[in-house]
């Protein structure tokens, strides 16, 4: 059942990206939950970078031939950052190359300092739900409410959600039982002396990969650095700009046009290869 196992643990942190990601993108659609809890929403934005964090580091952890050179791929755009890029390189690398040292330090940051700071995340306040406008005026109270129907609600999306990382595990539209019978690909051992040409990000960057490509040589720095702290500036101040019914127009004009691009550069990545 070994198989089975490291497939769940595969497919469910595949659907836990998604499902953080589907968060902030409902905070940010929503009319006016961002705008009047900023708190609750930069605790989505951080744990939604957690839950990133997570997924970047345990893509290394397997040790095989496409997590080594992407994780390559990642700490060269890292190293792009002026002024801290190479020294924050070589504090992820533990050294000037990616080795056994890098893998130390992804599976503690995986395994240790990342949960923690997930956990902490969790326990500031209440759980960062948004809730739908109107939502409180049709219920007594709070706690009445989460105890009857929303605590079913949750159940049933648990079960679901359980149920359906099960399939994605056993894979059982395979061919055959021994297709069937795999849980998540494995690419081949780590190799220093042969490249891996097919390397590439998670499906989750992917988009960015692929937006690099327009950006050779010196304009890498633009779009690795200059393009992504542009987006990150607009995600932290959303709130403040969404106060007002135009801001709040502007922010959803912004995420739908953000959801295309990234719809269409990952098609086109995937096209590619």
């Amino acid at each position: 059942m070994g198989w089975w196992i490291r497939g769940v643990h595969y497919w469910a942190a595949q659907c836990m990206v998604v499902s953080s990601i589907l968060l902030l993108t409902l905070y940010i659609s929503s009319i006016g939950s961002a705008a009047s809890n900023h708190r609750s929403y930069l605790r989505a934005l951080c744990i939604t970078g957690m839950i990133l964090a997570l997924a970047i580091t345990g893509y290394l952890l397997p040790w095989g031939q496409h997590g080594f050179w992407s994780a390559k791929i990642r700490t060269h755009v890292m190293s792009l950052k002026p002024v801290i890029g190479s020294g924050l390189e070589r504090l992820i690398l533990g050294g000037t190359e990616l080795g056994h040292y890098t893998l130390k330090h992804f599976f503690a940051l995986y395994a240790g300092w990342l949960p923690i700071l997930f956990w902490l995340g969790l326990r500031m306040g209440h759980s960062p739900t948004p809730r739908a406008k109107g939502l409180s005026d049709s219920m007594e109270n709070e706690n009445s409410f989460f105890w009857g129907a929303q605590s079913w609600r949750c159940r049933v999306a648990i079960f679901m959600g359980s149920l359906c990382v099960g399939i994605l595990a056993w894979q059982a539209w395979a061919g055959d039982l021994r297709a069937a019978l795999r849980g998540a690909s494995l690419s081949a051992t780590v190799s220093f002396v042969e490249s891996y040409p097919a390397a590439r990000p998670e499906w989750c960057f992917l988009f960015l990969y692929q937006f690099l490509k327009y950006f050779p040589g010196p304009l890498e720095v633009v779009a690795a650095i200059c393009i992504t702290n542009l987006f990150l500036s607009w995600l932290v101040f959303l709130p403040t700009w969404g106060r007002s019914r135009i801001g709040r127009r502007v922010n959803q004009s912004i995420l739908a046009f953000l959801c295309l691009g990234v719809c269409f550069l990952s098609i086109v990545g995937i096209h590619e290869d």
